[in-house]
């Protein structure tokens, strides 16, 4: 298996599915010795977190 690159989105919400997903992504894990990384632009990404509502403004 390759590299997986995850790119967090945020969308609307009160943050707490985004905070369980950052528990997730945190180095105590070592996620890179599975070959996963937290990448900051989706472009970079092959993996998409969304957490929260999906809403006109998140279009953009």
């Amino acid at each position: 298996m390759g590299k997986i690159s995850v790119y967090r989105f945020l969308s609307a919400g009160c943050n707490g599915c985004d905070v369980q997903i950052l528990e997730c992504l945190v180095p105590r894990y070592r996620l890179a010795n599975l070959g996963v990384e937290v990448v900051e632009k989706p472009e970079e990404a092959n993996v998409l977190v969304l957490t929260g509502g999906v809403n006109v403004k998140g279009r953009e």
